[in-house]
């Protein structure tokens, strides 16, 4: 904080506060606007707004937060680029490079007007929940990272990408319960399918069993949309199985 608002504040900005902090500490953040480009390091910690994301804004100095970090929490803060002159985006969010090891959970953020709000390169065990996206060139960006919970968040005005799955694996997203394995992937990586259907859309949903293409959907699809489409490859249309779940005429 600025410390007018918040005289008894220990200190003026975050990374003051991070590099004074101990192993398992936890900072809370007063309302107001925060320009900084924050490292987390060789720690495990907590960052919490004390008044939410309305009223604690980081403008980041080209990275909001870089976390090279253990056990990490960042919660309730809005992560707010600067629209350059020519209306492009210079900024990003939250940068988790490779090889970071521990829980990370990212919720109860917004994040607005960035380049990249969340990247993962090659790291795991990353809860992302219950935040806010909008007005972003991406949202969240995940590259060859996988067991990773994408959850309860809500992304709007996407500019090129909203969630992008680039060589990942085993990652939850939004309550998604079925139990065949969801994998994201350009086109160039699907070596060793065999497949029928053009890839250029972006997202291309494809229901692969033993490597063969079964069905596929150029696209987005709604919820219930592609939960029956599953039930479908799973269960077989023509199955008793279907008709219990999905049609409505049958008795459960």
């Amino acid at each position: 904080d600025d410390l007018v608002d918040y005289p008894m504040a220990d200190f003026s900005l975050i990374q003051d506060a991070v590099n004074s902090a101990l192993d398992n500490d936890t900072i809370l953040v007063y309302p107001g606007i925060y320009h900084e480009f924050i490292q987390l390091r060789y720690m495990s910690i907590k960052i919490i707004s004390f008044a939410g994301a309305n009223e604690t804004i980081i403008n980041p100095a080209g990275i909001g937060i870089l976390v090279s970090a253990n056990e990490v929490t960042i919660a309730g803060f809005t992560f707010q680029g600067t629209q350059l002159r020519d209306n492009t985006l210079d900024d990003y969010g939250i940068h988790i490079p490779p090889y970071q090891e521990g829980n990370k959970i990212i919720e109860n953020n917004t994040f607005t007007k960035l380049v990249t709000a969340v990247i993962l390169e090659e790291t795991d065990s990353v809860q992302i929940s219950n935040n806010v996206f909008t007005d972003n060139l991406a949202s969240i960006f995940l590259q060859r990272s996988s067991s990773n919970i994408i959850e309860n968040n809500y992304i709007t005005n996407i500019i090129a990408v909203g969630i992008h799955l680039g060589d990942s694996e085993k990652n939850v997203i939004s309550n998604y319960q079925g139990s065949v394995p969801l994998r994201g992937s350009p086109a160039s990586k699907l070596v060793g399918f065999e497949l029928k259907s053009p890839t250029f859309a972006t997202p291309t949903i494809f229901f692969i069993r033993d490597g063969v293409e079964i069905w596929s959907k150029q696209g987005y699809m709604a919820p219930d949309e592609f939960y029956r489409a599953l039930g479908e490859f799973k269960l077989g249309k023509s199955s008793e199985s279907f008709d219990v779940a999905f049609n409505e005429s049958t008795d459960a």
